[in-house]
């Protein structure tokens, strides 16, 4: 269904697709479903890729922002903060934690960024395959935790960041040969 032509069945407004999912609903304690009017959090933007980053926290990224959700307990139990502006992702496998936790990220505007130093992107790892992702429309990350590589791939072509080095590795083409379809 086409969610810009739908409309809330009790107020009547018209939903915008961009909207859809701004908010955060926190049930109060061990009472699941139950979402008290002062337990929303309201973050302006859609998700379009959420990832546990473990102790009690999620990365949060929509088109155009990143943020955090903490598990800070009380009422309501968790806190959201947007940390970064103008980077986002399109989707859930636009992003990956790497090694101990750390965010990797291809965004919207064609490049490679991580949470450096104090919270800050960082794009200067990428650098070195710069130009053979500003073509790609869409990445898929993934990381290696047995090898400490970080994987980004597009199509047949594969770029591996090893971290323990912070270099990048030779890209890599998969081939098809040998398979056939059914």
């Amino acid at each position: 269904a086409n969610v810009s032509n739908q409309t809330d069945s009790q107020t009547g407004a018209a939903y915008d697709a961009d909207n859809v999912g701004n908010a955060i609903a926190i049930s109060d304690a061990n009472t699941p479903e139950s979402f008290p009017p002062d337990n929303y959090i309201f973050t302006g933007t859609a998700p379009t890729c959420i990832l546990n980053g473990g102790n009690g926290i999620f990365w949060r990224f929509s088109r155009n922002s990143l943020g955090v959700l903490r598990y800070v307990g009380g009422q309501p139990a968790l806190e959201y903060s947007q940390i970064w502006a103008g980077i986002g992702v399109a989707n859930q496998n636009n992003a990956a934690l790497g090694q101990g936790g750390r965010l990797y990220a291809f965004t919207g505007s064609r490049s490679l960024v991580r949470v450096g130093q104090g919270g800050e992107p960082d794009s200067l790892f990428s650098t070195p395959i710069q130009k053979d992702i500003e073509t790609w429309t869409d990445a898929i990350l993934g990381y290696d935790g047995k090898n400490q590589v970080m994987c980004v791939m597009n199509g047949m072509t594969v770029h591996a960041f090893y971290e323990p080095l912070n270099v990048w590795c030779s890209p890599i083409t998969l081939s098809v040969s040998g398979l056939t379809s059914a």
